[in-house]
């Protein structure tokens, strides 16, 4: 399992077995109890579809597969989350993967939560990272040149890049 981290203004909570089990089974509960203020449209579909498949691989022991919850410090607000899942096929391939709430975005969240873990992750292992934008997603873009991934390959409809 991960370890939390911290930037300037992000706690970066790794998800654990009993939290994604939460999220999933207990919710509205959860909202409740939890000393972090989760957002009414939070988790994305996406991430409900994700944390199954991340319950599996931590249940199974494998400690390839990362995820963290963004929460902003000065407020304790989940805005995001970031995660780490290895590539079928690519041995010490692991593709990372990030969202920020619409409200948070364009205010340097996302790249202090990427670059923060693209440092921790390429000091604790030997993997590489790689990311995919969608074609014009040049936010994404810029975020992921500035915490210092390299484009590697352009395709029609996505692009790829890489942590050098």
């Amino acid at each position: 399992m991960s370890r939390k981290l911290y930037t300037e203004r992000l706690i970066l909570l790794p998800c654990s077995v009993h939290f994604a089990k939460s999220i999933i089974l207990y919710l509205k509960e959860l909202r409740v109890r939890s000393p972090v203020l989760i957002p009414p449209q939070w988790p994305p579909v996406q991430l409900k579809m994700f944390l199954p498949f991340y319950l599996e691989a931590l249940e199974k022991g494998k400690k390839d597969t990362y995820f963290w919850v963004l929460i902003k410090a000065d407020s304790a607000e989940i805005i995001g989350e970031i995660v780490l899942i290895p590539k079928k096929d690519q041995h010490g391939v692991i593709e990372l993967s990030y969202r920020i709430e619409e409200t948070h975005r364009r205010q340097g969240y996302g790249y202090e939560a990427v670059n923060e873990v693209c440092s921790y992750i390429s000091t604790q292992k030997n993997v590489r990272i790689i990311a995919e934008t969608a074609e014009g997603n040049l936010a994404s873009e810029r975020l992921l040149m500035k915490a210092g991934l390299r484009l590697t390959l352009q395709q029609k409809d996505f692009k790829q890049w890489e942590l050098m």
